[in-house]
């Protein structure tokens, strides 16, 4: 047996392309307010602007007149939807364009913010251990050039580093509204409706961008020149310990030693 309309399918044929058609201009508009790169103008149908106007009838009589049809295109309505398809494109690659931005924005002020520690860390590093070599008599020596290049080099992967987790947080924002693209089709598709997937879309990326730039003012390289500063001390205690182990005015039996020797330790 046959049922009733749909082809005899119930309207199954119908209802399916209905939802087809639903999600597919759902997604589309997803896409849009989330912005797409290569964002085109969808093709307008001429055909959906078309219609069939009765000019009369023919010149038979009763019911032998028959109505006479004529196809009108509407013009103004075409031309309307083929301007509306283009701003949609164009409004879709501006979205993509910010989105770009903020990603970038993001990067840079994370990055910076990376390196206001290091540098500060720096400075007082550097400061110390000039210092240091300073009050050993060393400056301007091999030693001192070497705890300089030491500070430069652990600036330099400093600086290298504040750039990978400046570019890993812009990325997980990134990643952050994929996400919130690829879940909203999910949800479409499983029924959600177009305008609350839109109102969704808009509120899941503004809670990324204020999460990513939370990201990006806590990021922090504080302590990255604590294992440089903490050999310069082990290495002034191992010093302090080798002068320690001669007390000026005492003997080693079967040695002589003078009450007092000044070489590159310093003054013993």
């Amino acid at each position: 047996m046959c049922g009733g309309g749909g082809g005899g399918d119930g309207g199954a044929a119908e209802r399916k392309a209905a939802e087809e058609a639903r999600v597919a201009a759902a997604v589309k508009k997803i896409n849009n307010v989330m912005g797409n790169a290569n964002a085109t103008p969808d093709a307008v149908d001429r055909a959906a602007f078309t219609r069939k106007v009765q000019t009369g009838r023919n010149s038979g009589r009763g019911s032998k007149r028959t109505p006479i049809y004529q196809e009108v295109f509407d013009e103004a309505a075409y031309n309307a939807a083929v301007a509306n398809a283009k701003q949609e494109a164009e409004a879709s690659r501006a979205a993509y364009g910010e989105r770009v931005k903020l990603y970038d924005t993001i990067k840079t002020d994370a990055n910076k913010r990376a390196l206001i520690d290091l540098n500060k860390e720096r400075d007082i590093t550097e400061r110390n251990l000039s210092f240091d070599v300073a009050r050993q008599g060393l400056s301007g020596g091999s030693h001192d050039i070497d705890t300089m290049r030491q500070v430069t080099d652990t600036y330099q992967q400093g600086v290298l580093k504040a750039a990978e987790l400046a570019s890993a947080t812009a990325n997980n924002a990134r990643a952050a509204d994929d996400k919130t693209r690829t879940g909203l089709i999910s949800s479409i598709r499983a029924g959600l409706d177009q305008g609350s997937a839109q109102s969704q879309a808009y509120s899941d990326m503004r809670n990324n961008a204020d999460r990513a730039t939370a990201d990006a003012n806590s990021l922090s390289l504080a302590g990255f020149f604590d294992r440089l500063n903490n050999l310069n001390q082990q290495r002034k205690y191992n010093n302090g310990v080798a002068a320690g182990s001669a007390v000026p005015g005492t003997t080693t039996p079967g040695t002589t030693q003078p009450k007092s020797f000044t070489g590159s330790g310093g003054s013993y």
